[in-house]
């Protein structure tokens, strides 16, 4: 997928319009929404769930239309459920230190460094 064209998944460059757009204009974490869809579309063996982050990623369409999906739903929704309970079970200081983590990690992102 390096050859991929622009705005197409897998390829470098910036984040789809309606990603920035649906991050209120924060470039940063429109790149790391961006990066993380395209994580989970290449861990996914959901084919739906893939071509509908492919749609996402290319400004086909609107993450807000997508997550509503019977495709993201199905695709996510164990993930996000195991993720809730793994967070609880974490201590203040490292939910704290992971936040942070997150924080810095988003800076990177706005200054391009991710």
């Amino acid at each position: 997928m390096t050859n991929a064209p622009p705005g197409a998944p897998g390829s470098p460059d910036e984040p789809a319009e309606a990603l920035v757009r649906f991050t209120r204009g924060d470039t940063g974490r429109a790149s790391a929404l961006s990066t993380n869809l395209r994580i989970l579309r290449e861990a996914s063996g959901d084919r739906d769930f893939q071509r509908l982050v492919d749609d996402v990623l290319t400004g086909r369409r609107i993450l807000r239309e997508a997550v509503r999906s019977p495709e993201f739903d199905r695709a996510i929704a164990p993930h996000v459920e195991r993720f809730g309970q793994w967070w609880d079970e974490r201590p203040d200081e490292e939910r704290h230190a992971l936040a942070a983590e997150g924080e810095q990690w988003l800076d990177e992102a706005r200054e391009g460094n991710r």
